[in-house]
C-alpha cells in the first residue's frame, strides 16, 4: 500500500477522514477525492496538494471546492492520467519519430509543456491515432523501450527508461 502526505501550503494536514484514489493502471492514476475533518485552518479555496511519503514529490494539487458539513471539506484532484487517458484523438502520422508524435500530442491537446531534448533516430513510416492520449504514448513507450514522465511543473519527458526525476512514470514492463 501507498504511503502519502497531504499539505496545505508548508502545513501538513492529518485530520484526514477518507482519500479514494481512482487507477487507470499500476502506472497512471486518473483523479483523487480527499475528504479533510475537524482542521479549523482548511477552508473553501484553500490549496491542498497530495505528495508522495517523502513529502516533495507532487501526486495531486487541487482547492477545495465545498463544504459537505461543517468540519468537512472535499477536495476533487484530478491527476495527469486523467488528462492523458480522457481525451480522444484522430489523426494520422507520417514520416514521424516517436518523440515527435508523442510532441504533437502533449503540446496540441493538453496543458502540459513537452520538455524532452532526447533523439531515437527512429521513423515511423505511417501511424493513425484513434483513441485516447494515454494509448498512443504508451505504444510509443514500447516501440522505443522508454518512458513517459511528468514532473511537479506540469513538464513531460518521453526519454529513454530509467531517467529519473520527481512527478508520475508511465512505463511499459
Amino acid at each position: 500500500m501507498a504511503e502519502l502526505r497531504v499539505w496545505k501550503g508548508a502545513t501538513e494536514v492529518t485530520d484526514i477522514a477518507r482519500i479514494e484514489i481512482n487507477k487507470h493502471t499500476e502506472r497512471l492514476v486518473d483523479s483523487c477525492k480527499l475528504v479533510v475533518k475537524g482542521s479549523g485552518s482548511l477552508d473553501v479555496g484553500d490549496e491542498i496538494t497530495i505528495t508522495k511519503a517523502d513529502g516533495t514529490t507532487k501526486i495531486f494539487g487541487g482547492y477545495i471546492t465545498k463544504r459537505e458539513k461543517k468540519v468537512f471539506w472535499e477536495l476533487e484532484a484530478m491527476g495527469y492520467g486523467w488528462e492523458l487517458n480522457n481525451i480522444w484523438v484522430t489523426k494520422v502520422y507520417e514520416n514521424k519519430a516517436p518523440e515527435e508524435i508523442v510532441q504533437d500530442l502533449i503540446d496540441n491537446n493538453t496543458n502540459l509543456t513537452y520538455s524532452s531534448s532526447s533523439s531515437s533516430g527512429v521513423t515511423i513510416t505511417k501511424y493513425v491515432v484513434d483513441d485516447y492520449i494515454y494509448k498512443a504514448v504508451d505504444e510509443m513507450c514500447k516501440i522505443l523501450d522508454w518512458q513517459f514522465r511528468v514532473d511537479v511543473d506540469k513538464k513531460a519527458y518521453f526519454e529513454p527508461r530509467g531517467s529519473v526525476g520527481s512527478g508520475a512514470h508511465i512505463q511499459t514492463e
